[in-house]
């Protein structure tokens, strides 16, 4: 089974690295995960822009091997699941959208409140005897 060893690593070529390179070397492949693009200092005190990721690098069996457990994982019961995970998420963010809107509309009236309480303080002002 193939065991994949993560290693960070930084890289400055111009475009975004690809998640899967077979091209930078004949007997191996790179696998790549968390790809970001990073501010960095250099070793003359100057500021530049790197890519960052996690790179696990394999054999050619070995990749033959790690393609071979990726479609295994693509069956139609995982698919199910990653459907329903997506209707999930867009469950959750409605209800989060909705409970926004909610607190909108309560500070609004909670201001409108506020608002209504200080003109009546306003009115009042020069009624209360002391």
């Amino acid at each position: 089974m193939v065991k994949l060893k993560w290693k960070t690593v930084q890289g400055t070529q111009e475009a975004k690295p690809a998640v899967t390179d077979t091209k930078s070397s004949p007997t191996t492949v790179y696998i790549r995960k968390n790809i970001k693009r990073v501010l960095v200092t250099q070793t003359d005190g100057k500021s530049a822009y790197v890519w960052q990721y996690e790179e696990a690098a394999l054999t050619l069996e070995e990749y033959a091997e790690y393609e071979a457990l990726v479609a295994e994982l693509e069956t139609p019961a995982i698919q199910a699941l990653q459907e329903q995970n997506y209707i999930l998420q867009a469950a959750l963010a409605d209800i989060y959208e909705s409970i926004a809107e909610q607190m909108s509309a309560q500070e609004n009236t909670n201001l409108a409140i506020l608002a209504g309480l200080a003109e009546l303080y306003e009115t009042q002002e020069g009624t209360v005897e002391e």
